[in-house]
């Protein structure tokens, strides 16, 4: 995971890697994500809309799936990345937990049975790393993919400055 996003992991439950292909691809505004670079045994899709992009990766073995979104995201992101996790672990039987560094009681793996408590951790985590992303590289929103995001925020800053000749 890196500084620009925040990662939520889904694991766990008895679904196939072929049946949890099906639920993500059968969910609205879900595509395959053909921009992503691909590792053997994991499929990329792409939730977007006019103003978010959530990148989801589903790995085979064990069967996972990876919710990512960029940091740059306007906070209405937060509640489109909580609704697609409870769909997806009430469908799968999956349990979450936060890739980030989290407050200890925010640490461990959370069912949908807690999904309440799980959504105030996301919540205050990604409160947290969106206020490091806004003092690092301001407050515009975009609705970015990390790869979106690299090119927009990232690269200008690393680019060298060139002096003025004359």
């Amino acid at each position: 995971m890196g500084f620009e996003s925040f990662n939520l992991q889904l694991r766990g439950g008895p679904a196939t890697a072929t049946e949890a292909a099906g639920v993500i691809s059968r969910i609205a505004g879900v595509s395959r994500d053909e921009c992503a670079i691909k590792m053997p045994g994991s499929h990329y899709y792409l939730l977007r809309d006019v103003r978010h992009a959530i990148e989801i990766e589903m790995r085979e073995k064990p069967v996972s799936i990876s919710l990512r979104f960029t940091l740059c995201h306007p906070s209405s992101v937060d509640n489109q990345l909580l609704d697609l996790a409870r769909t997806l672990m009430r469908s799968l039987g999956m349990s979450a937990i936060i890739c980030d560094d989290v407050a200890p009681e925010h640490a461990g793996d959370y069912s949908l049975e807690r999904f309440d408590d799980l959504a105030g951790a996301v919540r205050h985590t990604i409160g947290i790393r969106r206020g490091e992303w806004r003092a690092t590289f301001g407050d515009e929103e975009l609705g970015a993919t990390t790869a979106e995001a690299h090119r927009h925020f990232i690269l200008p800053q690393c680019q060298p400055a060139i002096a003025k000749v004359g």
